[in-house]
């Protein structure tokens, strides 16, 4: 009888113990406090989705036109309205070498475009005629870049002889800066603390700046002249990076001393708003939701960068590779498929 007593409040013990972990991990709201909450919007409707096997790692485009390119970095596919291959770019072949990452690919209306920062490079060629062409841009290595145009592009490079950061816009045909602006020039870390996103809108007449691992967005023109410079809605205001310097013979390196969290995972943006895949949980989330799906913050360009809500993506937030945006049109690249969405902003 004694027995069976202490076996039975062993078992309520321990579904009680159960139920209080499954409450805190699951249904509760964040209770150790990010500072900030979301206003949510609709999620966006899924309009098809198709299975791929393909070892890609980031989906690309211009317009309707979608690229897929893959970890190695040696092949490029072309995809069709149903998301299969219909084509593809050999560049181990055509370039008669490995890329060295990391590696940004671009496409315009007839031209590829491959960036290779350490090789301050741009590759352009046209997917259907396998040939391509080698422009050094004379910058030195470069952090970011941007294909704004077939002869445009924007970079965040290094001001000569200095580790200070800067942005630059060039010809990479004349190989000429046009237009230059330092931005956070605050800053003493080589850039480390404002690492970030470098991106455009689709008409590529507006450039974003968003950092990795602090608030903010900011704005600029193609001449490099800020639109605006806004808050995010979370509230990690400095990330507080520290730097070492490595010296090995007449080499030397900087690196990060202190680990670093992003608050910031994907970005992209069409002609009207700017969306941020968002690392942080926001005080009136469950755990469960935001550990299941991706978070979408949305910003509006026309409005200085003001915050216009956020929705979930009913797609596995583990699974995804990468973004590419059209008007209203969203596609996904997912481990294992790609989707199309509908926003409804």
């Amino acid at each position: 009888m004694r027995k069976t007593a202490i076996l039975i409040l062993c078992t309520i013990s321990a579904a009680i113990i159960s139920l209080l972990l499954l409450i805190g991990l699951t249904e509760m709201p964040n209770e150790n406090g990010n500072g900030f909450t979301r206003k949510m919007l609709g999620m966006p409707v899924l309009l098809k989705e198709n299975v791929h096997s393909l070892p890609a790692e980031n989906i690309f485009g211009y317009g309707r036109k979608l690229y897929l390119s893959e970890p190695s970095h040696k092949v490029i596919y072309s995809i069709g309205n149903e998301f299969n291959i219909t084509g593809q770019f050999n560049i181990d072949s055509i370039v008669g070498q490995s890329l060295l990452p990391p590696v940004s690919f671009f496409a315009s209306a007839s031209n590829l475009y491959i960036h290779e920062n350490n090789k301050a490079r741009v590759l352009a060629g046209e997917f259907t005629s396998g040939k391509i062409d080698s422009f050094h841009l004379n910058s030195g290595v470069f952090l970011k870049s941007l294909q704004l145009s077939d002869s445009l592009v924007v970079i965040r490079g290094f001001e000569q002889s200095s580790i200070k950061p800067i942005f630059m816009k060039m010809n990479m045909l004349n190989k000429k800066v046009l237009a230059v602006n330092s931005l956070f020039d605050n800053r003493d870390d080589a850039g480390f603390s404002t690492d970030g996103f470098l991106f455009s809108n689709d008409l590529r007449n507006r450039i974003f700046y968003v950092k990795y691992f602090e608030n903010g967005i900011v704005s600029l023109d193609t001449n490099l002249n800020i639109l605006f410079n806004t808050k995010t809605i979370d509230t990690f205001i400095h990330s507080d990076i520290k730097i070492q310097n490595f010296k090995s013979g007449n080499e030397s390196k900087l690196y990060a001393a202190t680990a670093r969290s992003e608050i910031h995972r994907f970005v992209f943006a069409n002609n009207d708003y700017i969306f941020i895949q968002s690392n942080l949980i926001s005080d009136d989330e469950t755990q469960k939701d935001f550990r299941i799906n991706p978070i979408i913050d949305v910003y509006d360009q026309n409005r200085k960068g003001s915050y216009v809500g956020s929705f979930y993506l009913p797609v596995e937030k583990k699974d995804i590779q990468s973004y590419y945006i059209n008007g209203d049109s969203l596609f996904v690249l997912l481990k294992n498929k790609i989707a199309l969405f509908k926003l409804g902003i």
